[in-house]
């Protein structure tokens, strides 16, 4: 069963991040089908895991980028990524510990966390680029 589906509404233009959010689809998608098919803890946490792991190095490379690109927008978006893995974190810690039972809220979590990120948030970095591209040097 597929929760999250890629499509031309989530693509940016910007490849990499393209690869990147297209790969992070898959794995909460992996993460949704194994909380639903009523995998073991450890499957389940092996699951959520690799997606923590994955949006780690994601952040990273998308950051990297984004400097080398001069956002202004970067350190605001960095404080996105921190309250995001932060979140992922202290999920995954109450799910490691047995204080949180995995529902569909954490599923619509992971669901939003995403998608919304991309559409709104990541976006304005695509956009950013975009007009930067169009922007002719200036004359020197």
């Amino acid at each position: 069963m597929t929760l999250m589906h890629w499509d031309k509404n989530y693509i940016l233009g910007v490849s990499m991040i393209d690869r990147d959010h297209e790969h992070l689809f898959t794995l909460v998608n992996d993460f949704h089908n194994v909380f639903f098919e009523r995998h073991e803890r450890k499957d389940i946490a092996r699951v959520l895991n690799a997606l923590i792991q994955y949006s780690e190095a994601h952040f990273r490379r998308e950051e990297e980028l984004m400097a080398s690109e001069e956002y202004p927008g970067l350190p605001a978006h960095q404080e996105l990524h921190i309250k995001l893995i932060e979140a992922v974190f202290q999920l995954q810690d109450q799910f490691e510990n047995q204080r949180i039972a995995l529902d569909n809220n954490v599923v619509k979590f992971l669901r939003d966390w995403l998608g919304d990120h991309i559409v709104h948030d990541d976006r304005k970095f695509a956009d950013f680029l975009a007009g930067k591209r169009k922007t002719p040097p200036a004359a020197g």
